[in-house]
């Protein structure tokens, strides 16, 4: 679908920007954003952003429907597809992606990241944009 070069370009992002370990262990689900507190949480980051009102439903309602990732999902970045008991008590973060959502002419989309740890945590927004067949980075919201 059109939701994994969106994940993929996130998650090269992730590993060259933001260090992020490697092998890349990642929720064999999309998140459900409905989850917990993460509308009201959440949303204020990227509230008064300038995200197009069509972008910002369209990202509400994929990312509150959460989907199983195909089987060897990046692979050749890296991610290791797992469940999510497999970080209790290990080091480093367990990733975990909503579903994106795109402008109508699917040219932006906007995706929520959780990285969870045993002791620690954060989440953010990320604001990607075509850039011919690759998507790309272009701003991350609630960035701590």
């Amino acid at each position: 679908t059109e939701d994994l070069p969106v994940m993929e370009s996130t998650i090269e992002y992730l590993i060259n920007e933001m260090s992020a370990s490697q092998p890349f262990p990642l929720l064999e689900r999309t998140l459900d954003y409905g989850d917990n507190d993460y509308p009201s949480k959440w949303d204020t980051c990227i509230r008064g952003e300038g995200l197009g009102p069509e972008l910002v439903k369209d990202f509400r309602v994929k990312a509150h429907n959460s989907v199983q990732l195909p089987p060897g999902f990046g692979a050749d970045l890296g991610v290791v597809l797992t469940r999510p008991p497999g970080v209790v008590g290990e080091p480093g973060f367990l990733y975990a992606f909503t579903r994106p959502g795109f402008t109508s002419d699917s040219n932006q989309a906007l995706i929520y990241v959780e990285a969870r740890a045993p002791t620690d945590g954060w989440g953010m927004h990320y604001l990607l944009e075509r850039a011919g067949a690759h998507w790309k980075v272009v701003r991350v919201f609630c960035k701590g």
